[in-house]
């Protein structure tokens, strides 16, 4: 009578603790899949956004070497 009812307490403990860990891996295991999707999303838009950056960059320099140019040639003409 004793060893049956530790029996059934000890198949209780397993079950219920093979369950919590069963749920306790699903849980993780969607979280890492979770982060990992959201990590990929933001590296994607950090690209995106860095494109844009340096497209407006390029615009700048490329604005900034045009107006050199002019005051360069206005300075030569002025001084000539």
């Amino acid at each position: 009578e004793k060893m049956a009812t530790l029996r059934n307490h000890m198949q209780a403990f397993l079950v219920g603790g093979i369950s919590a860990l069963a749920f306790g891996y699903y849980r993780v295991h969607q979280d890492v899949w979770s982060s990992a999707a959201l990590v990929e999303k933001r590296i994607h838009e950090l690209g995106r956004e860095t494109v844009a950056t340096q497209t407006a960059f390029e615009a700048r320099v490329a604005a900034l070497e045009k107006e050199l140019s002019r005051l360069k040639a206005a300075r030569g003409t002025g001084s000539a």
